[in-house]
């Protein structure tokens, strides 16, 4: 192995979800329980083809067929995510825009009914574009923060699939 390569080579896990239902994790939070094993993948280059790793699972014999990512196509995918993030602050920021505008207007029992009921359904549209915003921002912003770089069938999040694929820095195996 080069020195290049032993730079690149990263160490993951392919985890099997081992309850059906999430437990108790307290405060109304859920934790589920992972099995799974080690390996290493040497990340391709930049400007090189993703590498295809085959991961089976000694828990339920399923194979994942993933994708290892070179450092552009993680900088890439990452890049995506905060763009998609950034697109959702801007429609929070529209739609607070458009509420701070129309509730006064709909509020003024001065102005004729059809002007006060326009207002209203912007101002409506508005508190529904915020709650689309954030949630769009914050799904997307924590989407980023989790992607490693390995993609394909198989390494889906956590709590959502029955297999999951972890970085693992040092420490413990995932046991």
């Amino acid at each position: 192995m080069t020195q290049s390569e032993a730079q690149r080579t990263e160490t993951f896990a392919f985890m099997h979800r081992e309850n059906f239902l999430g437990r108790s994790g307290g405060a109304g939070m859920q934790r589920w329980d992972y099995r799974g094993y080690r390996w290493e993948a040497i990340r391709p280059a930049d400007g090189e083809p993703p590498m295809h790793v085959t991961a089976s699972c000694t828990e339920c014999d399923t194979v994942a067929e993933l994708q290892v990512l070179p450092p552009g196509g993680l900088r890439r995918q990452r890049a995506l995510m905060l763009a998609f993030s950034l697109l959702g602050v801007l429609v929070l920021v529209a739609g607070l825009v458009m509420a701070g505008i129309a509730i006064p207007i709909a509020d003024d029992s001065a102005l004729p009914d059809a002007q006060r009921d326009d207002a209203t359904a912007v101002a409506v549209t508005g508190v529904i574009m915020v709650m689309v915003g954030l949630t769009v921002a914050w799904t997307f912003f924590l989407k980023r923060e989790a992607q490693i770089g390995v993609t394909g069938r198989g390494a889906g999040a956590a709590g959502l699939a029955k297999h999951v694929v972890t970085r693992v820095d040092d420490g413990p195996a995932p046991e």
